[in-house]
């Protein structure tokens, strides 16, 4: 509370008032219980301002109900409560249904529902409790049974967001379940991993829940039908993140037997033969986009373990060093194509990062994998994959390589602001001024 009144003018009186205000406090029980409501999350808007005004009208104004003032509107909701965000949803639900005059406002519908479902989730990060009301969770509920799947990815995470209380309200969990447990089957990609986790935020009988979901998606994993892999690995690797101890044993043979041995050291089709290093999803090979999420499987798994006793992390950084020093074939069949490499090694630098931003990890994470990432860097620059590489690049200013000021000499171009420099340092001692480039251009 000092530090906060540090900001305001004549910071001494402040604290004075403060002080003086926590008496208050203790002495008037009517003060007392009205900052009680405002600070309240329940608090409406309404309230809140009957709340601030605290008596003031009874009184004189002087700088210390000034002060008490001031710091009271600083945390009271002035716009944002549950009767808002009801009207915002039932707003967005007037959109999708095609019931509002979106078009007379000069609003593309299409925009105006995207918009809505964006201010909801941001709404759903700040103010998770003034969603906490039946017609409001009624209302995402409608949003959730939307063909639209951008819809209903949106709902969803703003139901993981704002669900930790849900138990207040058991007819919308009763309601919900079987709706996520589809979609965590059976739903799109995204939809099944934002499933998982709204089960582990709103549900206590969580591993109840979740074994109904592993049970039937680890039986069925079968490498023939490569399109109907996507989803079911998605899950299973959010399951290995969130429930790793449950399912100890099944994710440990599924990663060694099926992820790797039947999948990654395995190219049953042929690739697409191009020279471009990049295309669209659906002109990959179909076995390239399920070894991926595999690879995400395996490096879920080890953030939900976090165990650096056991050989599973070092094992799986060999097996992600080999597809990288492989060029991207592990079999050496020449059936691979370009374009599936470049998905590949892109997959594999992300995943060694992300394991790199696991303190528990950070001892067997060694120079040489940020340097193959380094690689991986040069690569993606080339190809459609910005996003992809601003991340990487953000990754790797955070590494514990990256304190050493870099020495460039050997290239006119100035040194990239986000660069590994100790990298490019290593790699212009041994005479590589290729890597070099790959981070400071």
């Amino acid at each position: 509370v000092f530090a906060k009144v540090m900001i305001l003018p004549d910071s001494g009186k402040a604290q004075d008032f403060v002080k003086k205000f926590a008496q208050v406090l203790e002495e008037d029980e009517k003060i007392r219980k009205q900052l009680e409501t405002l600070v309240s999350p329940t608090c409406s808007c309404k309230q809140a301002e009957g709340c601030v005004k605290l008596g003031s009208s009874k009184q004189p104004i002087n700088p210390f109900l000034e002060m008490v003032k001031f710091l009271l509107e600083r945390i009271a909701p002035v716009q944002i409560d549950s009767e808002y965000i009801s009207a915002l949803v039932k707003q967005v639900n007037k959109s999708i249904e095609g019931t509002a005059d979106d078009d007379e406002e000069g609003v593309p519908t299409e925009e105006a529902i995207r918009a809505g479902l964006e201010l909801l989730k941001l709404l759903s990060f700040t103010h998770p409790v003034s969603f906490h009301s039946a017609e409001t969770f009624e209302s995402l509920l409608g949003c959730l049974k939307m063909e639209d799947e951008k819809t209903a990815e949106a709902t969803l995470q703003i139901f993981k967001n704002t669900g930790a209380k849900l138990e207040n309200f058991p007819h919308i969990k009763s309601v919900l379940l079987p709706v996520l447990q589809q979609k965590a089957k059976k739903g799109p990609p995204r939809q099944a991993k934002y499933s998982i986790h709204c089960i582990y935020a709103m549900f206590t009988n969580r591993e109840t829940h979740f074994a109904q979901i592993f049970e039937p998606l680890h039986k069925g994993l079968d490498t023939a039908d490569h399109e109907e892999l996507i989803t079911p690995l998605t899950t299973l690797g959010h399951l290995s993140l969130l429930a790793p101890e449950q399912f100890a044993v099944p994710l440990k043979s599924l990663v060694a037997n099926f992820i790797v041995k039947d999948m990654l050291m395995n190219d049953r089709a042929p690739g697409n033969k191009t020279t471009k290093l990049w295309v669209p999803d659906d002109e990959v090979s179909p076995e390239t986009l399920p070894k991926i999420q595999g690879i995400k499987l395996m490096v879920r798994w080890l953030l939900g373990v976090k165990n650096t006793q056991s050989k599973s992390g070092n094992s799986t950084l060999r097996m992600l060093t080999a597809i990288l020093n492989s060029d991207e074939d592990l079999t050496e069949q020449g059936k691979i194509g370009k374009p599936d490499m470049s998905r590949l090694c892109l997959a594999v630098g992300c995943a060694v990062l992300k394991l790199a931003q696991e303190p528990c990890y950070h001892d067997i994470i060694t120079l040489e994998h940020y340097q193959l990432c380094a690689l991986v860097l040069n690569v993606s620059t080339q190809t459609h994959t910005h996003t992809h590489t601003q991340r990487i690049r953000a990754t790797m200013r955070s590494s514990p390589w990256s304190s050493t000021s870099c020495k460039n000499t050997h290239s006119q171009a100035p040194c990239y602001p986000g660069a590994v420099p100790a990298l490019c340092l290593n790699y212009y001692h041994t005479g590589s001024p290729r890597l070099c480039s790959a981070f400071c251009t």
